[in-house]
């Protein structure tokens, strides 16, 4: 009864393992696309990895698609992403990038109130 569950826990890890190589030979597709400005193909790939909930490169992976996003001219929903972000890792190297492409979604809302809010949540 130990051998097979030890056989069932090395095939789950080996099966973890494997799906985690092909998630990241996606990611280095999406990001082939992405430094292209293919940007509908970059996103479509990165939609499919955010539902991988333990991906490694999560913080990475949300800005390059709510960036996609932004350059496709969905600003709202790029504006979701981001703010996605920033609620997921605060301390972001993504961060100003990020503020950049918010502040100006909500500039064209001429949602200036909530602009100024986020601004002043990131600076204190």
């Amino acid at each position: 009864m130990k051998l097979v569950l030890n056989i069932i826990l090395i095939l789950f890890i080996a099966i973890q393992l494997h799906s985690q190589s092909i998630n990241e030979e996606l990611f280095k597709k999406g990001e082939n696309y992405f430094k292209k400005r293919s940007y509908n193909k970059a996103k479509i790939i990165y939609e499919n990895l955010l539902k991988e909930k333990n991906f490694s490169k999560r913080e990475l992976l949300l800005y390059h698609l709510g960036s996609s996003y932004y350059f496709l001219n969905k600003r709202e929903k790029a504006y979701r992403i981001l703010m996605k972000l920033l609620n997921e890792f605060p301390k972001s190297v993504y961060l100003e990038q990020s503020l950049i492409h918010i502040i100006n979604y909500l500039k064209q809302k001429k949602d200036f109130e909530t602009a100024i809010e986020i601004l002043e949540n990131q600076s204190g």
